[in-house]
Order: C-alpha cells, then sequence, then structure tokens
C-alpha cells in the first residue's frame, strides 16, 4: 500500500495503480483496502481515463464480499462516466446489502437528487424520507430540504412546510442551506 501511495505521490502513477490493485487483490480484507481503492478512484478520475473506471467499476460491483464503500464508490464512478442506471444499480444494491451504513443515507440522497432532476418528484420524496433518518446532520438537512422541495412539487404543502421547518432546524450548521430551508417554507 505504500509503496502504491508513494509512487503516485512521487508521478509515478501508472506504477502506483499498479501496486495498489495488486495490494488489493492481494488483502481484500485489509483495513486500509478501501483506502486504495479510492486512491486509485481518485488518480483515475483526475487522469480522466474512463475506459480503467468503467473497469474498476466492475470489480467493485464483482467484488466480493461486497463493501458498501465499494457499492458506494462504484455508484460514485458511474455517476462520473455519465451511466446513472449503474449508479443508482450500486447504490440499490447499497441500500438492499448495508441499509444502516452510513453510506446508504448518502446513496438514498444522491438517488433522490437523480429523481428530482428527472422529475420523479414521487420517488424523490420517497428516497429523501430514507435518507433524513441519518445520524449526519448534513445529509439529514439535505434530505429534508430535497424532500420539502419534491413535496412542494407534487403540490403537497403541509408536508413540505414540515419537511423545510426540520431541514432549517437540521441545517443550523450549514446557513446556506438553512436560508434555502427558510425560503422553501416561505414559498
Amino acid at each position: 500500500y505504500l509503496q502504491g501511495y508513494a509512487r503516485i505521490t512521487a508521478g509515478e502513477r501508472n506504477e502506483g495503480i499498479a501496486d495498489l490493485r495488486a495490494f488489493v487483490a492481494k488483502y481484500p480484507q485489509h483495513e486500509l483496502a478501501n483506502q486504495a481503492r479510492r486512491t486509485v478512484v481518485e488518480r483515475l478520475l483526475k487522469d480522466g481515463r474512463k475506459d480503467e473506471l468503467a473497469e474498476e467499476y466492475k470489480l467493485l460491483m464483482a467484488q466480493e464480499p461486497r463493501t458498501a464503500e465499494g457499492l458506494y464508490d462504484a455508484g460514485f464512478i458511474a455517476t462520473r462516466l455519465s451511466r446513472p442506471k449503474d449508479s443508482e444499480t450500486a447504490w440499490a444494491a447499497l441500500r438492499k446489502e448495508f441499509p444502516d451504513h452510513p453510506l446508504a443515507a448518502r446513496a438514498s440522497l444522491d438517488l433522490a437528487q437523480g429523481a428530482f432532476g428527472r422529475g420523479s418528484f414521487k420517488e424523490a420524496a420517497t428516497l429523501a424520507r430514507g435518507a433524513a433518518k441519518s445520524d449526519d446532520t448534513g445529509i439529514r438537512a439535505q434530505a429534508q430540504l430535497l424532500l420539502g422541495e419534491s413535496e412542494l412539487k407534487q403540490k403537497r404543502s403541509a408536508p413540505a412546510l414540515q419537511a423545510f421547518r426540520a431541514a432549517a432546524e437540521a441545517g443550523s450548521d450549514h446557513p446556506a442551506l438553512r436560508h434555502r430551508a427558510l425560503a422553501g417554507g416561505g414559498l
């Protein structure tokens, strides 16, 4: 792991990526395996190597045993490759296989944002409700805000106001989010 990380840092990207991939293949359950995968993905993204990113997506989806981090990263990669169906597949698997993991709430929020962008407001509201149960106040506030916006688009004022109020309370550490929630409540 350290050799691969050092090579990437020194500018020997291809060799470093190869070292990190070899480390993950040999020690898939090691505590640094997820960090190694993430470093590979970040480097491939920075270098714009889409073919290798697509291969990394396949590796993460085929990983046995699956991990919440691997599934989330697979969804993230698919998003960066403009493959929304693949990201939905990865994040749906994450939500199903690891429903109590913190990344499941993040995946629910990401899926809700995608559904909102497509105009599927009912689906966005359902997914945002799931994300709103997160222990992370930032995710919870964003999910409540998205829930309020989704309910508003469905012309459901009372649930929208309730969600906007919850977002304003949860978003006290995030001023911009809190202001959006207050503005949504005003609508």
